[in-house]
């Protein structure tokens, strides 16, 4: 597929030339305006939309809901995308993420547009880019997308006005609720977008998992503080709750990494995003299945290569043009195989949450 940007009358719109049997078929997409601004001011304004999407009236006047979206107040699972073959669950891009470094990037329903912090260098996060119509179904496309992601934000937001064990309560009612078309739920993966906004919020998924065993939950986060504090005052996670630190994540947590390296005695694992599979360095795995990511024994670092998307003319964007057509990008046999085997050793264990405090 071929994609051309043209604009018309300030409308970014983007005509997408596919091909199919020898003939070549052209249609528009408009993509959202994109607005850069210092990475601190974005946060700030980030931190107030967080607000407004726990308003139920928000959301109806400003997001397209309607009030029998609200009937089913669960967190809505979602499994089976082109990486992912277990459950996972996102929240808004941005607007969750408090620990996002130079990818922070966030879409306004309000106004239309796409905020981008301008550290970024034209590098956007893939997830607020599909929130934007930057996806290839475009604005109709990403309304759904984004409904999902408000809702599920909504839900937590109204859960935890009963504190972090109300929430628990929901987050095993929604598994629940899922596994009723899905069958027993047995990996999570906790925001393919998103992040913890709020150490209460944290609290809540760390007794889910207490409260269910037999799930495995893993997790990519910046949201080191709440991290760092937790294992202040407890040994260890759960063990079917698995960290993976994120390296982009906020220069100013940086001590509170190293508090995190120090508190586990340098055994932890980081995911760290190259822009080519050739930056890789040797010796360092590539996780195209999330198999690492789910390991709760290994401890490293492993590799992810930039797949998400870029302004006009910048190098991000050309990075994500050719790794998309890297053949390496593709599963392996052996990335299928390591993922398998470590499902299957993830499910021989049972969740250990002995001793763990959270009223601190």
């Amino acid at each position: 597929m071929i994609k051309l940007h043209e604009t018309y009358k300030g409308i970014q719109k983007v005509k997408l030339i596919s091909e199919h049997e020898g003939k070549l078929y052209e249609f528009y997409i408009e993509e959202a305006e994109r607005v850069e601004m210092p990475h601190s001011d974005l946060l700030k304004m980030a931190t107030g939309y967080r607000k407004k999407l726990g308003d139920k009236e928000f959301l109806k006047s400003k997001c397209d809901f309607v009030e029998a979206e609200f009937d089913d107040l669960l967190i809505k699972f979602q499994g089976n995308n082109a990486k992912l073959n277990h459950a996972f669950m996102s929240l808004p891009a941005g607007v969750s993420c408090p620990g996002a470094g130079n990818c922070l990037s966030f879409f306004n329903p309000e106004d239309g547009k796409l905020y981008v912090a301008s550290e970024n260098e034209g590098s956007v996060c893939y997830a607020a880019a599909l929130e934007a119509g930057m996806g290839p179904r475009g604005t109709k496309g990403a309304k759904g997308y984004r409904k999902e992601r408000y809702l599920n934000f909504y839900v937590i937001e109204n859960a935890l006005k009963g504190g972090y064990n109300n929430l628990a309560e929901v987050i095993t009612k929604s598994i629940q609720n899922h596994e009723l078309n899905t069958g027993p739920m047995t990996e999570i993966r906790i925001h393919e977008d998103g992040d913890f906004y709020s150490e209460e919020y944290f609290k809540g998924w760390v007794k889910a998992a207490m409260m269910n065993p037999d799930v495995h939950f893993y997790f990519y986060t910046k949201s080191i503080p709440y991290l760092v504090k937790y294992l202040k005052n407890n040994k260890a996670l759960p063990s079917n709750f698995t960290a993976n630190m994120s390296s982009n994540f906020n220069p100013k947590f940086k001590k509170h990494f190293e508090y995190y390296k120090a508190l586990n005695d340098g055994e932890i694992k980081v995911a760290k995003i190259y822009d080519s599979y050739d930056d890789v360095p040797e010796g360092v795995p590539v996780d195209k299945t999330d198999a690492y990511a789910m390991d709760p024994n290994f401890k490293g670092e492993f590799a992810l290569v930039y797949h998400g998307t870029g302004l006009k003319g910048s190098k991000y964007a050309k990075l994500a043009n050719r790794n998309s057509r890297d053949p390496r990008k593709e599963k392996s046999k052996e990335d299928n195989i390591h993922y398998l085997t470590t499902v299957k050793a993830i499910r021989s264990r049972r969740g250990e949450s002995d001793g763990i405090n959270l009223d601190y």
